[in-house]
């Protein structure tokens, strides 16, 4: 679905030359109002508009399919175990969410302590912060409001002890800025300083009997999640099968 996605969105930006009037590119959807004023234009989004509509129908049924699924698991756990009550769990999501972009901003992961697994603390602060420093960037975040939490995906296991690193995606959605520039002339050099929503995939293990950030993606890999709910095994015989083992 993915990359149905991407052509599509690819035949858009090839089309939208063709059928465009001339008109000087601008915020405010100028491109969009030009190409409504022509016939082709009318037609090529009215097309696009047919054609999109089923697969955003079905990505999103397949969507909450994955949070209904995550839902269900993460209810049938916290019978067994409260890490598992998906109230602690939004909480600590959200929690985890002000801590990692306050580190971030301070460029100290190490701020973050305990609520990062090892691996991506010292992963983000070597392969990011160190070579922005390096390279004179600083990146700036600043959340105004953390929006909707919904888990995608949860794979429970028995590795190093019971639940211990158990998976958990789950989609954040937050009203935020985010930004890189330079560290001595203040100039952004990606993103820019406005306030936007934003939506960012978040993987969290289950280690030490709390739950820590181990990951974090674009809102394109989404659909990655989702796709994967079709392939878990009930709950139930994946308890089994643990206990068995």
């Amino acid at each position: 679905m993915k990359k149905v996605i991407q052509f599509y969105y690819l035949t858009l930006i090839l089309l939208l030359p063709l059928v465009a009037e001339p008109v000087v590119a601008g915020p405010g959807g100028m491109i969009a109002k030009a190409v409504w004023n022509t016939f082709w234009g009318k037609l090529v989004i009215i097309l696009l508009v047919l054609i999109f509509l089923p697969l955003l129908i079905l990505s999103t049924l397949e969507e909450n399919r994955a949070v209904r699924r995550a839902r269900q698991d993460l209810a049938y756990m916290a019978d067994r175990n409260p890490v598992f009550d998906w109230i602690r769990l939004r909480e600590r999501m959200q929690a985890s969410f002000y801590h990692t972009h306050i580190a971030w901003s301070h460029e100290k992961t190490s701020e973050a302590d305990g609520f990062m697994t090892q691996w991506f603390q010292q992963n983000q602060q070597q392969v990011h912060l160190n070579r922005w420093k390096e390279q004179g960037l600083i990146n700036h975040c600043d959340i105004k409001q953390v929006g909707s939490i919904k888990p995608i995906l949860f794979i429970h296991r028995n590795e190093q002890g019971p639940h211990l690193q158990s998976m958990l995606v789950v989609s954040i959605t937050a009203t935020m800025k985010d930004y890189l520039a330079e560290r001595t002339t203040g100039k952004v050099v990606e993103g820019d300083k406005r306030y936007k929503e934003v939506e960012t995939i978040w993987t969290f293990l289950l280690q030490e009997d709390d739950w820590k950030v181990h990951n974090i993606e674009e809102a394109s890999c989404l659909f990655d999640y989702t796709k994967l709910t079709k392939e878990l095994t009930p709950i139930e015989q994946t308890l089994v099968k643990q206990f068995k083992a």
